[in-house]
């Protein structure tokens, strides 16, 4: 019987992680971002709980950095970009299902 009940716990679970929003927010940043972005990964993930993706981009001198949250906190990455020295400027946020 206590295995049922945890196998039902876990399906409840998964379920609220998967409707769960989420958000993409998207920063333009300096091409020295790009070359230093494993560095950068870390450090943010470091800080940010629910940090779940990155992707660094160069598109037509562009470089933007997108990043997976459960929150809107383009202030935060902000300001932990502008700490390590990296320049940065909000552009998006996207909300997710």
């Amino acid at each position: 019987m206590k295995n049922l009940a945890l196998i039902s716990e876990c399906a409840i679970i998964k379920k609220l992680i998967r409707n769960m929003k989420y958000y993409l927010l998207t920063f333009s940043v300096s091409a020295q971002v790009l070359t230093k972005r494993t560095e950068l990964i870390n450090y943010l993930s470091r800080h940010i709980a629910d940090l779940k993706y990155i992707s660094a981009d160069l598109q037509d001198k562009l470089c933007t950095i997108t990043i997976r949250t459960l929150r809107r906190d383009e202030g935060v990455v902000l300001n932990l970009l502008a700490i390590r020295g990296f320049k940065a400027s909000f552009l998006s946020a996207t909300e997710g299902p």
